[in-house]
């Protein structure tokens, strides 16, 4: 097996003939032509890439996606590259402190809104009802009591946890309650 240097040279070669050549076909082409075309030339990258991790490794495909989607959200690799330049290897693209957990929990929970809701969108039209939101997170519960909290009777669990989120919708509630009525959605 490769040692992982000769890995990164090579891929940093690769990277840079490419970056040659695209800067030649940029000079060429129209702007629109040269903007979908690189959008073919991404996706073409990304699911290439993600099909040959998920062969060596599973689900590695999916993490590849959800890295890029994150470090696309936060401005590319030169962000990425500032980061770390800033703060050593420890990289998050979240910007969380790492003694922050009620950030952290808030942020992980936005996403998995925001992802549900993009799933859901994807579906077909007939299909996203009301009751769509519901059961997939009862699977999703269900599935992660089952694997992670199996040693500490995940029913318990869920009753603490059904406990937390009547307290975050009480407190939701009053929150709205005290907003003037245009603010209220």
């Amino acid at each position: 097996m490769p040692d992982k240097s000769d890995v990164y040279s090579k891929l940093q070669e690769i990277i840079t003939g490419a970056m040659l050549e695209l800067q030649e076909v940029a000079g060429e082409a129209h702007k629109a032509e040269f903007v979908n075309g690189m959008k073919l030339l991404m996706e073409g990258i990304m699911s290439t890439t993600a099909d040959l991790a998920e062969v060596n490794v599973e689900g590695s495909g999916i993490y590849l996606y959800s890295e890029i989607e994150a470090s696309a959200k936060k401005g590319g690799i030169r962000h990425i590259r500032d980061t770390q330049g800033k703060s050593g290897n420890t990289y998050s693209i979240s910007d969380i402190d790492d003694n922050d957990v009620t950030t952290a929990m808030n942020y992980v929970g936005q996403e998995l809104s925001t992802t549900l809701f993009k799933t859901i969108h994807e579906l077909p039209k007939s299909l996203r009802g009301l009751e769509m939101f519901l059961r997939p997170i009862e699977v999703l519960l269900a599935n992660l009591l089952n694997s992670k909290f199996r040693d500490v009777n995940p029913h318990q669990v869920m009753d603490n946890l059904s406990e937390h989120v009547h307290m975050m919708l009480n407190d939701l509630e009053a929150r709205n309650t005290n907003k003037p009525d245009s603010l209220v959605h």
